[in-house]
């Protein structure tokens, strides 16, 4: 089989980025949440394009509170919403 098929993906993470990650499940635990589904559904180039009513229905929660989320994020510098 060819190479790319056997690999499989993978997440790198900083050590030192633990102590903010465990920080942001703390104080944000519906951020923390829907980082983790962005971490688990990120394609090439780190990118997830995906809509926010999908978002919620994988949370279990409304559109809006996926939409503050994703605000806390970025102001938090976690992700980058384009």
């Amino acid at each position: 089989a060819p190479v790319q098929s056997r690999l499989k993906r993978f997440t790198q993470l900083e050590n030192n980025a633990f102590d903010d990650w465990a920080d942001l499940a703390m104080r944000k635990p519906r951020a923390n949440a829907l980082l983790i589904i962005l971490i688990k559904h990120m394609q090439d180039g780190n990118v997830v394009t995906v809509a926010q009513s999908l978002l919620a229905k994988l949370l279990g929660c409304s559109v809006d509170t996926v939409q503050r989320a994703i605000k806390d994020l970025v102001k938090e510098n976690w992700i980058q919403v384009i």
